[in-house]
């Protein structure tokens, strides 16, 4: 799975918002940094903790502490720090913190409180909910976790909320259908996710593909969900369902959407195989109808091309004599489109047909 990546750079961000004190307490931490890339943690958690001496909600020094101790097997001692800290500042990445301590050391109600206290204070937020269910998964509390999603879920008021790390939890627990309609949902509500669905869901096992499939694409899915099926399936080695699939999200009435999703697909479908060709051919021939010239042609003239090689003569044909009879297209694709149609009538034995087309 590729997740780890997520959760780290989630934290990070949450400790983004504090800048170290003055500059002898950041060259402590620095010192500190330094000691753990080196492997002696010891030195470099006794270095945090004087750092907390002189400012309890030094956070820098907090998640110092936090990396080192539980390789000491030291954690319990992060506790009475993280209240100290709590104390002076309850800011994001404090809560964050200290629900991450109190579930690392097996205190739930502790870490329940504090991050329900903390999207009271945010109730629009999804990070409390985010944090909390992460601190159980990394603990292998799978079913706490996806509690603590579905409450939030509930408590942000929207059938969306925390769709990518509900997500992200299915797949862990192997449930690869719920993981296909979290993500169906989370793509729906911020397109930019889509290639992140995709990249995860192509996971899914072979015995279970046909059924995730039928889940996003059947009847009263979303478009976002069928585009999602779309490429799956090409990437599944299915491309012309795929296909068939993605055509019924094409609205000419929405050009800049039905653009982006065709140009994905084509780019997806890069197989040599009869039907990877044709299923490229079919999309391009679309998107050609979509873009203003030159970029038509050029699409055009390279879905002939893929037809052709799909052994489709009847459609690039069809693709071909538009190209060729369009006084707009640039001279160069109208040239390649000669050629191409030229080439196809004599591989059919159409002599007098070819011969004509020269004329």
């Amino acid at each position: 799975m590729r997740l780890n990546n997520r959760r780290c750079v989630f934290r990070l961000v949450l400790g983004l918002g504090c800048v170290p004190g003055p500059d002898a307490r950041a060259q402590a931490i620095g010192q500190g940094f330094e000691l753990e890339r080196q492997g002696r943690l010891e030195p470099a958690a006794a270095l945090y903790a004087a750092a907390l001496r002189v400012e309890p909600a030094n956070l820098p020094a907090l998640l110092g502490l936090e990396r080192v101790l539980p390789a000491l097997r030291r954690l319990r001692e992060l506790a009475p720090l993280v209240r100290q800290a709590l104390a002076v500042d309850s800011g994001s990445a404090l809560r964050g913190l200290a629900v991450r301590t109190w579930t690392a050391l097996g205190e739930s109600d502790s870490a329940a409180a504090v991050a329900r206290r903390w999207a009271a204070a945010a109730p629009l937020e999804p990070a409390p909910w985010r944090e909390w269910a992460i601190a159980l998964e990394d603990h292998q509390h799978f079913e706490e976790a996806q509690g603590v999603l579905i409450e939030g879920r509930h408590a942000l008021g929207r059938s969306d909320a925390l769709a990518v790390e509900l997500a992200e939890l299915a797949q862990r627990r192997g449930d690869w259908l719920a993981a296909a309609l979290e993500w169906a949902a989370a793509v729906a509500a911020a397109p930019a996710q889509h290639p992140n669905a995709a990249a995860q869901l192509v996971d899914v096992p072979l015995d279970q593909r046909d059924r995730v499939a039928r889940a996003l694409s059947g009847a009263g899915s979303t478009v976002p969900a069928r585009r999602l099926a779309a490429e799956l399936l090409v990437q599944w080695g299915q491309p012309e369902r795929g296909w068939e699939v993605l055509a019924t999200t094409i609205d000419p009435a929405m050009p800049a959407t039905a653009v982006v999703a065709l140009r994905r697909f084509a780019e997806t479908v890069r197989g040599t195989t009869p039907g990877a060709q044709r299923a490229r051919g079919q999309a391009l021939t679309r998107l050609a109808d979509l873009l203003p010239e030159p970029l038509s042609s050029r699409a055009r003239a390279e879905a002939a091309r893929a037809l052709l090689d799909a052994g489709d003569r009847t459609a690039a044909r069809a693709v071909l004599l538009r190209l060729a009879d369009d006084p707009a297209a640039p001279a160069d694709a109208q040239a390649l489109a000669q050629a191409a149609l030229v080439e196809a009538l004599i591989d059919d034995g159409q002599l007098d047909s070819a011969a004509a087309s020269l004329a």
